[in-house]
C-alpha cells in the first residue's frame, strides 16, 4: 500500500514540475539551477549589429545613387547646353535606315528647318536639292569603308522653311559598330556655308568682270601703242621736214629777210627741236612695256664700264668725274641697267653747278646710311646701288615730284623733257624695286637704286 501511495506522487510530480524546473523551461535565458545562459543574449546582439550595418549601407548607397544621379543630371544638362547653344547642327544618324537617333533640334530649328520627327520621308528628301541627292547618298554610303579616324564631309544645298536654298557643309564619322565591326551610326556636324559660297560666287564675278576688262584694257593699250608708233613716226617725219623747209628759207632768202623774221625763224626751230626731243622721250618711255625682261646675275662693275665707254665724250665736253667703287652683283636686265645708269648720270651732268666740274660717284649703300630706309618693305632684301653728284640739288618737297613725267623743277631753264628720271623710276619698278632720292639745294644729290636680292 506504501508502494502504491508513492507510485502515485512520482506520477503527480512528472505532471506537475516543481517551480525551478518550470521557470528554467519558460526562460531560455537560465540554464538548470536557474543560471543565466549567455549564448541567446550574444547571438541577438550580434544580429542587431548586422541589421544596424545593413541599415548603415543602405542609407549610404541611397546617398551615393543620390549623388550619382545628380552628377550624371548636371553632366547631361551640360552635354544638352552646349549642343544647344552650338552654332552647329549636331546629329547621330543610323545608317540603315538614315534616321536620326540624335538631333540637337534647337540649332536645326535655328538654321531655319521644321521638325525632322514630323514631315515625311518625300518631305524630308524634298530638303535636299535635287543635284545634290546623289553626292548625299554617297556621304552615308562611304561610312560603310571609313575607319574610326576617317573624316567625311560634304557640300550640299538644302531647302529651309522660308522655301529658299542654301548651302551647308557636313564632316562626319563613325560613331558605333555592331558586334562585326560594321559602322552602325555616324555622328555629323553640319555647317552653314551659305555667306561664304555667296562671297566666292560674288568674288568669281568680281573676277570675271576684272578679266573682261583686263581683256579690254590689253585690246585698248594694243590700239594706243599702233597709234602711237603710227602718229609718233608721222609726227618725227613732219617736224623733220618743217625744220629742214624752215632752214632752207633761211639759208636761201636771208638777204630779203628782216632781222626780227630771221631770229622768229630759229625760234621755231628751237621749238620744233624741243617737240623732237619731248616725241623721242615719249617713245622711249612707252618702249618699256614692250621690253622684254631678261633678268639675270650680272656684275655692275662690268655694265657701267661699257657705260662709260658709250658717254665718254659727254663726260669729256663736260669736264665730268665719273668715279665707279666695287659693286656687289645684282638681279637685272643688263640692257634696262645699262639705260637706268645713263639716265641718271645724264641728269647729274645736266643740272650740274655754275662754275664747277661735275663730280659723280657710284657705290654701294647700305639700308642704315639712308634717309629712305624707313620705307623699306618688311622682311625685304636688297642691293643698293646710289648714284651721288655735287650739283644743283633741289628742295626736299620736291623729292616725289622729279619722278613724275614731264616734271621739270627749273621751269625750263634747261634742256629736257621732265621724262628721263620718270623712265629710271618705271625700270626700277619692273625690277620689284624702287628708287628714291635725296638732295639739298647747292650740294648735290643722291639717287638710291633698290634692287631684290
Amino acid at each position: 500500500m506504501a508502494n502504491a501511495r508513492r507510485k502515485k506522487r512520482s506520477d503527480s510530480n512528472r505532471q506537475h514540475p516543481s517551480t525551478s524546473e518550470e521557470i528554467y523551461s519558460l526562460s531560455p535565458e537560465l540554464g538548470p539551477g536557474g543560471k543565466e545562459n549567455k549564448q541567446p543574449r550574444q547571438a541577438r546582439k550580434k544580429e542587431n549589429a548586422l541589421l544596424e550595418a545593413e541599415q548603415k549601407y543602405r542609407i549610404e548607397l541611397q546617398q551615393e545613387v543620390e549623388e550619382t544621379s545628380k552628377e550624371l543630371q548636371e553632366k547631361t544638362h551640360f552635354i544638352n547646353r552646349v549642343t544647344d547653344v552650338m552654332p552647329d547642327l549636331l546629329s547621330v544618324i543610323e545608317l540603315l535606315t538614315l534616321k536620326a537617333r540624335y538631333i540637337n533640334k534647337t540649332v536645326l530649328f535655328e538654321m531655319g528647318f521644321d521638325d525632322l520627327d514630323k514631315i515625311t520621308e518625300e518631305e524630308r528628301e524634298e530638303i535636299v536639292h535635287a543635284d545634290d541627292r546623289t553626292l548625299l547618298k554617297k556621304y552615308f554610303e562611304d561610312f560603310a569603308a571609313a575607319s574610326d579616324d576617317d573624316v567625311i564631309d560634304l557640300e550640299y544645298r538644302a531647302k529651309i522653311r522660308t522655301g529658299e536654298w542654301q548651302w551647308f557643309h557636313a564632316r562626319g564619322k563613325v560613331f558605333s559598330r555592331d558586334a562585326s565591326g560594321r559602322p552602325t551610326h555616324c555622328v555629323n556636324v553640319v555647317q552653314s556655308i551659305n555667306k561664304t559660297r555667296n562671297t566666292e560666287r560674288q568674288i568669281e564675278e568680281l573676277n570675271n568682270d576684272l578679266l573682261a576688262k583686263n581683256r579690254q584694257l590689253e585690246s585698248l593699250i594694243s590700239e594706243l601703242k599702233t597709234f602711237n608708233s603710227l602718229a609718233a613716226n608721222s609726227y618725227a617725219e613732219t617736224l623733220k621736214h618743217v625744220y629742214i623747209n624752215l632752214e632752207t628759207i633761211v639759208t636761201t632768202d636771208a638777204r630779203n629777210l628782216s632781222n626780227s623774221s630771221r631770229a622768229s625763224i630759229r625760234r621755231a626751230q628751237a621749238a620744233i627741236q624741243k617737240m623732237k626731243l619731248l616725241t623721242n622721250d615719249i617713245n622711249n618711255y612707252l618702249a618699256l612695256y614692250d621690253v622684254g625682261m631678261r633678268k639675270e646675275l650680272i656684275e655692275p662693275n662690268i655694265e657701267l664700264m661699257d657705260v662709260k665707254e658709250r658717254i665718254q665724250k659727254k663726260l669729256e665736253d663736260s669736264n665730268a668725274t665719273l668715279s665707279i667703287a666695287m659693286l656687289p652683283r645684282i638681279i637685272a636686265d643688263p640692257v634696262l641697267f645699262s639705260k637706268l645708269m645713263i639716265n641718271i648720270i645724264d641728269n647729274a651732268i645736266k643740272f650740274r653747278r655754275p662754275g664747277a666740274d661735275p663730280v659723280i660717284t657710284i657705290s654701294n649703300s647700305s639700308e642704315t646710311e639712308l634717309n629712305a630706309e624707313r620705307n623699306l618693305p618688311e622682311n625685304a632684301a636688297y642691293t643698293i646701288i646710289t648714284v651721288a653728284d655735287n650739283g644743283l640739288g633741289f628742295k626736299d618737297d620736291d623729292t616725289h615730284r622729279i619722278f613724275d613725267l614731264f616734271t621739270q623743277l627749273d621751269d625750263g631753264k634747261h634742256k629736257g623733257s621732265g621724262i628721263g628720271l620718270a623712265i629710271c623710276k618705271k625700270i626700277m619698278e619692273m625690277h620689284g624695286g624702287f628708287l628714291t632720292a635725296e638732295a639739298k639745294p647747292g650740294q648735290g644729290a643722291s639717287f638710291h637704286c633698290y634692287f631684290p636680292v
